[in-house]
């Protein structure tokens, strides 16, 4: 790869970086918006419950826009745009008004996670693309490491809103970055979009698949898991048990290695040879064992060591799940529905993030009791990964590749 080549992948991976950081960033700070508007803790994360469910929105049509505008026109809107909104909500007094415009930036957002992507596979040749992803992945471990902890610092020295105002400065030189380097990747752009009814048959048609519903559930119920411990961990650890933000935010980190080891068990399954449906179900183990881990917690709920121990030991190994699962659940998907591969992959994040929005939604209902609602909700979605992929295996080997009757009527 030249050295042309090798600076188009750092710029992507740092667009990757700041649409993450938009969320990790402001993580540890969730308890202090809670007191510093006044509010419910319920309240403060539909900031989360939201973001996560602009981005599942954004990830189905962020991509077609791409393929009608170009990749680097929709780029370079969706990241001034990131950059006014991000600014916006860091001088904003009303939390509505920050919910409302966090569904928006998460729009924007969605544009970076999906193109980066789309551009990857427009500039590489296969080989490359191999490790030009590889590459792109470390933005997907770095943000998760490094933005909670620096977050966590910014709260300190000022309040909440230095985490929006940093966020902001990224996507100004992200911006920067992105119109002075970024070449225009789509050589073939539609003439026009599809019509609804066409861009609606092909979504329904991978809905009414039982394998492909199994895919998206089991993804999603193993991504929600983890979701839950990132949307209630904070009120648990500092509010709850005392733990500093500082602290708590180095939880991140270990969280990012976990995350590596699950990548690493993916190779060596690869290596093996052991087949994607085997090692996803290696995934979803180690997602309901968490579920169990964290029913320890009921042995003695006020040991602040036991419980701070038990819930990040269970948050870890949930994030090695992750890791395994990541990888062979987009093959499966991909291999199985090959001749629509970029609307089931959308789908499927599509729906992961519909998934990290229920979860978010649900353990906030115990804000008066965060460790309780922590153990429940991810026993809700960690337990039942094993027996739905298992289901999802005996389903018929082939995907469908017919259209059911009430979808031939949209043509």
């Amino acid at each position: 790869m030249f050295s042309k080549d090798k600076r188009l992948v750092f710029l992507l991976t740092f667009v990757i970086v700041l649409a993450l950081s938009a969320t990790d960033i402001y993580v540890s700070s969730l308890p202090e918006m809670t007191r510093y508007f006044n509010t419910t803790g319920e309240i403060v994360n539909m900031t989360l419950s939201v973001f996560v469910i602009g981005l599942a929105i954004g990830t189905l049509f962020s991509g077609l826009l791409s393929d009608r505008f170009g990749r680097r026109t929709v780029l370079l809107w969706a990241n001034g745009l990131f950059i006014i909104i991000t600014i916006s909500i860091a001088f904003l007094n009303s939390i509505w008004l920050i919910i409302a415009l966090r569904f928006l930036q998460s729009l924007c957002v969605s544009c970076n996670v999906i193109i980066s992507r789309q551009i990857i596979r427009d500039y590489f040749n296969v080989k490359q693309q191999i490790t030009a992803t590889a590459t792109m992945l470390s933005g997907v471990i770095l943000s998760p490491a490094l933005a909670p902890v620096a977050g966590a610092y910014l709260s300190g020295l000022y309040n909440w809103k230095l985490c929006f105002i940093a966020s902001s400065v990224i996507g100004l030189a992200v911006f920067i970055w992105l119109y002075k380097s970024l070449p225009e990747t789509n050589k073939n752009k539609l003439e026009k979009l599809p019509s609804l009814k066409d861009f609606l048959k092909v979504y329904l048609s991978l809905a009414v698949s039982k394998r492909f519903s199994g895919y998206a559930i089991v993804n999603g119920c193993a991504y929600a898991t983890y979701f839950t411990f990132i949307t209630i961990s904070s009120y648990v650890y500092i509010r709850e048990y005392g733990i500093s933000p500082q602290t708590y935010s180095f939880v991140f980190i270990l969280l990012a290695v976990a995350y590596l080891i699950g990548n690493s068990i993916t190779k060596i399954f690869v290596k093996k040879k052991v087949r994607p449906k085997i090692a996803v179900l290696t995934g979803c183990y180690l997602s309901a064992i968490c579920g169990f881990i964290n029913c320890l917690y009921f042995l003695s709920p006020h040991n602040s060591t036991l419980a701070i121990t038990v819930f990040t030991v269970s948050a870890l190994l949930a994030r090695i799940g992750i890791g395994i699962i990541n990888a062979p659940m987009q093959v499966l998907t991909m291999n199985d529905y090959s001749e629509k591969s970029g609307q089931s992959i959308g789908l499927l994040y599509f729906l992961m993030f519909i998934f990290e929005s229920a979860a978010a939604t649900l353990v906030s209902e115990f804000h008066r009791n965060p460790p309780l609602g922590l153990v429940i909700i991810t026993a809700l979605f960690s337990i039942i990964t094993v027996p739905l992929w298992i289901m999802t295996m005996k389903a018929r080997r082939k995907p469908h590749n017919f259209l059911p009757e009430f979808l031939k009527n949209f043509e």
